[in-house]
């Protein structure tokens, strides 16, 4: 956390910057918080960089995960980033419970790496021109502050 949190914090004041989102308050606690907290356990493979991008859809089903170059050991907090980006609030509590046991420390460091992952893919989106990343990004990073 002491490197994603400042990557979360730049990636975010990028966003505001650009004039296309702005975190409400509370986001800057959860920020504060997380960089207090200790080095994460690398217990896990993970992809290493899951987000919407890197995900394959059919129809409303998950149908595969592409990208995996990033793939490596660490803390499963790494790929629990799209329970924040990409699930609203009450399917949180299902996905959790398939998925098994996480720790509040964990599901804090998936908050960092939604922002910081929304944050990027919504500015590289904007200066792009890619109207539907954008899109997604920014509803990625409200789903994450919620």
């Amino acid at each position: 956390m002491t490197r994603r949190v400042p990557l979360a914090r730049e990636t975010l004041a990028e966003v505001e910057r650009l004039g296309i989102w702005h975190a409400p308050p509370s986001v800057a606690a959860l920020l504060d918080e997380a960089e207090e907290l200790a080095p994460a356990q690398l217990t896990a493979v993970v992809h290493g960089d899951l987000h919407f991008r890197q995900v394959l859809v059919e129809g409303r089903r998950v149908t595969g995960v592409i990208d995996w170059v990033d793939v490596c050991r660490s803390d499963p907090a790494i790929d629990l980033s799209m329970l924040w980006s990409f699930l609203e609030s009450p399917q949180r509590p299902v996905s959790l419970e398939a998925y098994g046991e996480v720790s509040d420390e964990q599901l804090l460091r998936a908050r960092v790496l939604a922002f910081s992952l929304c944050g990027g893919l919504a500015s590289h989106a904007h200066e792009e021109g890619l109207a539907n990343v954008e899109r997604e990004a920014l509803a990625g990073l409200s789903r994450a502050a919620r």
